[in-house]
């Protein structure tokens, strides 16, 4: 099975390192021709849409070869992660293999899942690359456009206008829709996409799995600070249907199913053979995770509460870093921003020490 804590474990894998790297490289480009235009001044609007179009569709291309060039480097970091994935999955199934008296492998049909799950999640990022290039031409067109009327209207002078608006660049990057139709950064967009394929592809896995097996249940896995909804029905055991006296004793998985295909849930289940498999969790230790609560600005406040503020900061954090390491590529100063980077983790190192949270290294650190 893949707990929540593997899943967290390989949250900022290579794969988002990558898209990290692309993302500094594209946007520090778009930054130096920014710089490098003449006095906005001395433009007309004729001359500018000729200059937009002509570096447009520059910058298009240029990011299509690059984001191609991705190719191979992302399949073999996505086959090493689904690889590490479907060897830890199945060792949640290792005392049922043996109860079953079954070899402890996976079967040919279950490395084609395997496989068809990896090519899925490869695709999917394939497909990802003319929306990367047409994002990056967008950013260049909307930081010219609004370079332009700052200094026309006279609110700001040339250099001023440049500067702030490569500041912008940096610090928005490539951002994509996601499916709620939110602007999230290009590197959360992929690192939920690799989630994702590796979820369903588990999720794929452990029904072939659970019916090699004779599985008549699941079980959900649980960890702290889930939101509130999940917190109630997580950890435990369900019947697949109420067909056998024992089963009657189980709540119906058919009345939480749909929980855990909630948008960017890290729950997983597995399957179980009732009166067999013995919980993973507790009661007790249920009840403590569902009711666990930090202290934050004085109060009591719940610990999913808390982990959404972190997760907040943290992300600030990493894009500014992002954003000066665009910056330093495009022989920008960087004074500013790591002035604001200070503050930022300033105020991470005093939450964590407040509430008690445990500062999470994988999720500020951004790989150069």
């Amino acid at each position: 099975m893949l707990s929540p804590e593997y899943l967290s474990l390989i949250e900022f894998n290579d794969v988002v390192k990558i898209y990290n790297k692309l993302n500094i490289e594209i946007m520090s480009d778009i930054i130096k021709r920014v710089s490098q235009m003449q006095d906005i001044t001395e433009t007309t609007k004729k001359q500018l849409e000729i200059l937009k179009q002509t570096n447009g569709i520059e910058i298009f291309n240029e990011t299509l070869e690059k984001t191609s060039m991705l190719t191979a480097e992302t399949k073999k970091a996505l086959k090493d992660l689904f690889n590490d994935m479907a060897e830890e999955d199945i060792q949640g199934y290792k005392e049922l293999y043996q109860y079953r008296n079954k070899p402890f492998k996976l079967s040919e049909n279950q490395y084609k899942i395997l496989n068809q799950g990896l090519k899925q999640t490869n695709r999917l990022l394939k497909n990802m690359t003319n929306t990367i290039a047409f994002q990056s031409k967008q950013a260049y067109v909307e930081a010219i456009d609004k370079a332009y009327m700052e200094v026309v209207s006279g609110a700001f002078d040339y250099a001023t206008a440049i500067n702030s608006t490569c500041q912008e660049l940096a610090d928005k990057g490539i951002t994509l829709k996601d499916k709620l139709g939110r602007n999230v950064q290009l590197e959360v967009a992929v690192r939920r996409n690799v989630l994702s394929g590796i979820q369903n592809t588990a999720n794929n896995i452990n029904r072939e799995i659970e019916d090699y097996l004779g599985c008549d249940g699941y079980e959900v896995t649980a960890h702290i600070g889930a939101r509130p909804t999940h917190a109630e029905a997580q950890g435990k055991q369900y019947a697949i249907n109420h067909n056998t006296k024992i089963s009657k004793q189980y709540p119906l998985w058919s009345d939480v199913s749909s929980l855990w295909e909630e948008y960017n849930c890290r729950h997983t289940y597995f399957g179980i053979i009732l009166g067999i498999s013995e919980p993973v969790y507790e009661k007790d230790e249920l009840k403590e995770m569902k009711n666990a609560t930090v202290t934050l600005n004085g109060k009591e406040v719940p610990y999913y509460e808390a982990t959404q503020k972190q997760r907040q900061i943290e992300n600030e954090i990493r894009k500014k870093k992002r954003a000066i390491q665009t910056l330093e590529k495009a022989n920008k100063d960087v004074t500013i921003s790591k002035s604001q980077l200070a503050q930022i983790q300033k105020k991470y190192k005093n939450f964590c020490k407040e509430t008690g949270l445990e500062k999470d290294y994988s999720r500020i650190k951004i790989t150069k």
